[in-house]
């Protein structure tokens, strides 16, 4: 994806996680728990970067779609460092 089609999807993304974390905060305040405020932090720094997002966003659609592989944490690090 490139230019302004991405922009659009990266501003929807950003609009739907500022829906996503008021509905939580109703949630929590409804249900007396607290919000993982680190979590929401580390989500906004990850999305903050055009080509991180792109990566995040493609990652999810994936899974989405149920194209994931299973593995442990070695076959991992092996798959990628080896």
């Amino acid at each position: 994806m490139r230019g302004p089609d991405f922009r659009k999807l990266e501003r929807e993304r950003r609009q739907q996680l500022k829906r996503e974390k008021r509905q939580s905060r109703r949630r929590a305040k409804r249900d007396g728990k607290t919000i993982d405020a680190g979590s929401i932090k580390e989500t906004l720094h990850l999305l903050s970067s055009p080509a991180n997002a792109k990566h995040l966003f493609a990652a999810l659609d994936q899974a989405d779609r149920g194209e994931t592989i299973s593995m442990s944490f070695d076959q991992l690090r092996a798959r990628t460092h080896g």
